[in-house]
């Protein structure tokens, strides 16, 4: 850092003094108030190191990324509620067909336990009708 002071001749115009610089004013960057290294710095160094000074370009692409995910999730939620929608509309119309067809049975196993009712009185009768038709032929 340059120091400029009085110069030595006095026929000259007089050249501003500045003290030191704001930077050598304050401790080194990279130093902490008691001499030692500034952990945060070290820090920023292996950063730089790793990341090198491409560290703006990873974060918008890192930021693309997450805006990325943000959009495939809300596509997934969507998606995942229609299917739900769509899941509950089956069930719903398995569980009206079911029912019909339960129904169906009911009434089928109904209908044929009277038939099956009807045809034993039948034979009730027949047997009677027969028994009246023997007694007759003995007679």
């Amino acid at each position: 850092m340059s120091v400029f002071k009085k110069p030595k001749d006095d026929s000259q115009a007089e050249a501003p003094q500045i003290e030191e610089t704001q930077a050598e004013a304050q401790p080194h960057a990279g130093q902490a108030q008691n001499g030692m290294p500034d952990p945060l710095d070290k820090l920023g160094m292996i950063r730089d190191i790793i990341f090198g000074q491409n560290m703006e370009e990873y974060n918008r692409q890192f930021d693309e990324l997450k805006k990325m995910v943000d959009e495939k999730k809300a596509e997934l939620d969507h998606y995942i509620k229609d299917v739900k929608g769509d899941l509950q509309e089956k069930i719903q119309e398995l569980d009206r067909l079911m029912k019909d067809q339960v129904h169906n049975l009911e009434d089928s196993f109904a209908a044929k336990a009277k038939r099956l009712e009807e045809d034993k009185m039948n034979r009730a009768t027949l047997g009677e009708l027969l028994i009246d038709i023997g007694n007759k032929i003995k007679a």
